[in-house]
């Protein structure tokens, strides 16, 4: 009985043996071909297979598989779990890992979306509070060993490399089940973006606690995926800490986040930011609940287009997608804060509008600008920002050269990308008064136009001191060293009764007539090159008994922004009176250079019915004297005389000769100057009145030569004649040789060897040669009185 007995009890342990073993060589096909489909039916793939491979009472080994019209959505080579039966009797599965898992992630105009993933619009959802769930089985560990996920985005693909861990810990509930109690978690990520992070969370009230962190060594890796930004560059390193608290699993109560950013540096287009001071990282705050959040920004720099700190603090609205805040700005260069103030709705479609205000600065050249405001708006839509800027400033000074800018008004707009070719934002700028010694002197209005390439500028300046005077300008910018404009006015009519108080010319200067212009500048490359020209029209000019009549012409400047004119130009003058001294249809051909110096080259003019010209002079600011030489040809002998003032004459030849002349202060100076007749050309004169020569004979007393050659005189014919200039104290020394003899017989004759008066016979013409000498004063002659020094001082 006993051996009966054993052999039944052996029989069954085998049959249970060998129905546990068939069991699990079975198992992994019932479940494939029974279980598993049922469980993924409902998942939104096209292609859907669990497997397992191997089950023992200690392993479990399967793969998992989804694709999507033929492209993988989601695989895990190998998923393995670790037990034991005595742990599966408890309801513990000691781990679990996914080896080699691999997530395709489509990315789309910035949304990120997994392959074959179809969900229901976000207002199609219901929302639901989701609670933890109670777990028949828990798993002690969940392991990722090389999982990867790839961003596909234009035919490229991103790959990062994920490896990470899991440790749950479990809370026993009465009866049966767990539910999870908290959990530990670590990761890292190499490829196209590598990270370190961990989070821990813990039960708190009726919700957990979650600490996280997260610690990136390379910012410049996630820009290639920021689509707003134009070929951006980064540097430096980030970590993330904080906690929050949730209540049950979904719904978060409220959160602390804070982002450092260390050795940052950010650069697209022409703005670079970086950490405002050395080892200070860059801050960023977070707090708030599901509802709202306060953030804030502290410690960032920005380097160009302008140093300037920034700080940033506000809040955002989640449930109207409102936000609001504030930012302060403090420049380098001026240390007065600007506060902006910021409102609006953040989304898919993003506006903002803001309202700033400035303290009253000084810049390192002296300029200040008294307190100013702007407002404007930010817009974002589809990839693409507009914004525009509206700014007033009451006025700018600048004391060093006694000017000021009142009401200035600027509309700017700015558009990133830009406008379509074609397309042009227009903005407005506008300067109500331009003061200039505490007078109104100018105002200014314009234009700025965006295009896609360039800014385009155009502006207008009028003047209250010309009705109709109109510089207009306009000019492009395509980058900071690159850029052109041109100005012009048309011909108009000036009038130095009209200029303002501050215009520096000599007393009783009064002067009017035409005056033109333009000017073509441009920078290319840092290179600066342009041209310029003046042009004056029917110019008259007087200072009390000096005047210049008809003055025209024009100057040119060829290589801006050197100021030196191309040589020769040219100035025509109609007439010009000096005193008693009338010249007239003059050409003075003169150079400027450098806008100091002006080289009068040659200079040419009808006098006394010939012609002078006067040798090279170079006039410059704040000279004591200017010397020349006039060149004197065939000037006529008795017009000469008359405006000298020797006497009254009139008859027939001419003098040529050099004067040479010294303009200083203290007035006019000849040395040694003189005048002579064309040797071989004898001439006839006849001077009507003789008593102003009679006085510069002195030496002769009342001799009966004397009469003769006074008579002589009334119609003489010379072989030649001389006149010498030399100037002694404030009188011209003016001394007049004749050499000739009576033009016809005169009554006089000979008795004892000396000329005597004689009614008999024909007469006589007995040769005479006189020197006479005039000392004529030099005020009363050129009429200068102060002229010349006060055009001395205001060169």
């Amino acid at each position: 009985m006993k051996n009966k007995a054993g052999i039944i009890i052996s029989s069954i342990f085998l049959f249970i043996f060998l129905c546990s073993g068939l069991l699990f060589i079975l198992t992994p096909f019932v479940a494939e071909k029974y279980i598993l489909p049922d469980l993924v039916e409902k998942l939104p793939f096209d292609e859907k297979e669990l497997s397992l491979s191997r089950l023992t009472p200690w392993r479990l080994e399967g793969a998992v598989f989804f694709a999507d019209k033929g492209r993988d959505s989601f695989s895990v080579a190998k998923v393995e779990a670790r037990y034991s039966p005595a742990s599966l009797l408890q309801g513990r599965v000691t781990s679990v890992s996914f080896d080699s898992a691999v997530l395709h992630v489509d990315k789309v105009e910035s949304n990120l979306s997994l392959r074959g993933l179809r969900t229901k619009p976000p207002s199609t959802r219901e929302a639901k509070r989701m609670e933890l769930p109670v777990l028949p089985v828990i798993v002690e560990e969940i392991e990722f060993k090389d999982a990867r996920m790839v961003v596909h985005e234009d035919g490229k693909a991103a790959h990062i490399i994920i490896n990470g861990n899991v440790v749950p810990e479990y809370e026993q509930l009465p009866g049966s089940g767990s539910m999870l109690k908290a959990l530990t978690a670590s990761f890292s990520t190499q490829g196209a973006m590598e990270l370190e992070g961990s989070i821990a969370t813990e039960p708190d009230q009726d919700g957990h606690k979650v600490d996280f962190k997260l610690k990136m060594a390379d910012l410049s890796q996630p820009l290639d995926h920021i689509d707003l930004l134009q070929n951006p560059q980064a540097g430096g390193r980030l970590n993330i800490q904080g906690h929050m608290r949730t209540e049950g699993m979904q719904a978060i109560t409220d959160y602390d986040v804070q982002a450092e950013l260390i050795d940052f540096s950010f650069q697209t287009g022409s703005m670079v930011l970086h950490n405002s001071a050395g080892d200070v990282p860059v801050s960023l705050r977070l707090q708030g609940d599901m509802e709202k959040a306060d953030y804030q920004l502290r410690g960032l720099e920005l380097h160009q287009p302008e140093q300037c700190t920034l700080l940033v603090d506000g809040q955002y609205d989640f449930g109207k997608a409102e936000v609001q805040g504030r930012i302060s700005l403090l420049p380098a260069r001026t240390q007065a804060a600007v506060n902006v103030g910021f409102q609006g709705t953040l989304g898919e479609k993003t506006m903002i509008h803001y309202q700033a205000k400035g303290e009253k600065f000084t810049l390192e050249n002296g300029i200040t600008a008294e307190p100013f405001s702007a407002n404007g708006s930010v817009n974002i839509a589809d990839g693409a920002v507009s914004a525009m800027l509206e700014a007033t400033f009451p006025k700018i000074t600048d004391p060093k050269h006694d000017l000021s800018l009142v009401g200035i008004a600027v509309e700017l707009p700015f558009n990133s990308p830009p406008q379509a070719p074609g397309v042009v934002i227009p903005g407005n700028m506008r300067v109500e008064e331009i003061r200039y010694k505490e007078e109104h002197s100018g105002t200014l209005k314009g234009a700025i136009s965006l295009a896609p390439d360039r800014m385009q500028l155009a502006a207008q300046l009028t003047t209250p001191f010309f009705e109709n005077f109109r510089l207009t300008c306009s000019g492009e910018v395509m980058a900071l060293d690159e850029l052109g404009f041109q100005c012009s006015f048309p011909e108009s009519d000036i009038e130095s009764g009209r200029l303002p108080g501050y215009v520096s010319f000599p007393e009783d200067l009064e002067f009017s007539g035409k005056i033109g212009g333009e000017i073509r500048y441009t920078v290319a490359g840092g290179v600066q090159s342009g041209d310029a020209g003046i042009t004056l029209k029917d110019l008259n000019i007087s200072l009390n008994e000096y005047s210049l009549t008809g003055l025209s012409g024009s100057i040119k400047f060829p290589r801006l922004p050197y100021m030196t004119s191309s040589p020769s130009q040219l100035l025509a003058i109609d007439q010009i009176r000096l005193g008693k001294i009338f010249m007239s249809d003059a050409r003075v051909a003169l150079r400027v250079d450098d806008g100091e110096v002006v080289f009068i080259e040659k200079a040419r003019l009808n006098w006394s019915g010939g012609l002078v010209e006067a040798g090279a002079v170079k006039l410059f600011k704040n000279m004591e004297r200017v010397q020349t030489t006039l060149y004197c040809d065939r000037l006529q002998y008795t017009e000469l005389l008359s405006q000298l003032g020797i006497g009254d004459a009139e008859g027939e030849g001419s003098l040529n000769g050099r004067l040479p002349v010294d303009f200083g202060r203290e007035g006019i100076e000849f040395d040694n100057g003189f005048l002579f007749s064309t040797p071989g050309n004898s001439g006839i004169v006849r001077f009507k009145n003789t008593q102003k020569l009679r006085q510069g004979i002195a030496a002769m007393s009342q001799t009966v030569y004397l009469d003769y050659s006074m008579d002589a005189l009334e119609n003489f014919s010379y072989n030649w004649t001389k006149l010498t200039f030399n100037t002694e104290g404030e009188e011209l020394l003016l001394t007049l040789q004749l050499d000739g003899k009576p033009a016809e017989p005169l009554p006089y004759g000979y008795k004892e060897g000396q000329i005597a008066r004689s009614s008999e016979g024909k007469g006589i013409q007995h040769p005479i040669r006189l020197d006479v000498n005039f000392r004529l004063p030099m005020r009363e002659l050129f009429r200068y009185g102060k002229n010349i020094q006060s055009f001395m001082e205001n060169m």
